[in-house]
């Protein structure tokens, strides 16, 4: 890839936050109506400007928060190049994703932190696109809830650039 490309440069580690913002948003049911993001550069040893770490905090529509951290800056022991941790909080519990999506847990009412275990493995996103667009296959999701995901990525973005909180405009 050229200098110019946009994974050397820009708030590309926010562009890995699809998935979880739209993870997010299915387990709980819930729209993220505002963001508020930070990442960083440290740690890009190569040209450009590809930022090698996000954080962002999303309030949902009825008032949980959770927050999600892109990280591309493992150490090479660590076993995997990218993990990603998604949080929520509310008020009857609490779920995590850590360790790459490897690892879930929950904690509800009076009940300690469990492990939970994950759902089998699932088609590739890409290959079920693919069969949309060749086959008409429906995707898992309403095209709605993929652009709901999509709006909040471009609010972390902004978010990341001006320093402030952004709207999320939800899709009706």
């Amino acid at each position: 890839m050229g200098f110019a490309s946009p994974f050397n440069r820009g708030t590309a580690a926010q562009r890995w936050a699809f998935h979880g913002a739209r993870a997010m948003q299915e387990v709980t049911g819930l729209t993220i109506t505002e963001v508020m993001s930070y990442e960083t550069k440290a740690g890009n040893l190569g040209r450009g400007e590809l930022r090698m770490v996000a954080s962002s905090i999303c309030r949902f529509d009825n008032g949980a928060v959770g927050n999600m951290t892109m990280n591309y800056l493992n150490p090479l022991k660590f076993g995997s190049h990218g993990n990603d941790q998604l949080r929520l909080f509310g008020a009857k519990g609490m779920i995590e994703a850590v360790d790459d999506n490897s690892r879930l847990r929950i904690a509800t009412g009076d009940a300690p932190l469990e492990d939970i275990e994950p759902a089998p493995a699932q088609p590739a996103y890409l290959d079920l696109f693919v069969e949309r667009v060749l086959v008409g296959k429906e995707m898992p999701l309403p095209l709605k809830r993929e652009l709901q995901s999509t709006l909040t990525v471009i609010a972390m973005n902004e978010a990341a650039k001006t320093g402030r909180p952004v709207m999320v405009p939800v899709l009706k």
